[in-house]
């Protein structure tokens, strides 16, 4: 594979649609917005600029989309902390993967461009 292709990791699990959940984590190097935008989308926030955030920490957030009167879906962001990735974060219980960057920061340009690719077995 080439430098400058990317592999799609197709997933041959069906998402729950009992449950109608859809898992996500959200990478990134420190500091480019990761929390920041989920809380702009979990909780329509807007950024405060005077809140500082534990980069250290892994947090969870949970939103509910309802569609018409009876489907709903819950989307569960998983933001990741540190910008590298946790040896304990399960890519098979992961529907999606967002990965932030910030393009004034060339260093977090380079974490997102060199994330790691692969397939899923499952």
């Amino acid at each position: 594979m080439a430098d400058n292709e990317v592999n799609i990791i197709h997933r041959s699990e069906v998402l729950d649609y009992e449950q109608k959940k859809i898992y996500m984590s959200v990478f990134g190097f420190n500091g480019v917005g990761k929390t920041t935008l989920i809380n702009r989308y979990v909780k329509s926030e807007k950024f405060d600029v005077n809140e500082k955030f534990d980069s250290g920490v892994e947090d969870m957030y949970t939103k509910t989309i309802i569609f018409g009167e009876k489907s709903k879906i819950v989307v569960d962001l998983h933001d990741t902390g540190v910008g590298t990735i946790n040896k304990n974060w399960d890519k098979s219980s992961c529907h999606v993967v967002c990965v932030v960057f910030d393009l004034t920061n060339e260093e977090s340009f380079q974490y997102a461009f060199s994330f790691p690719k692969g397939t899923n077995k499952n």
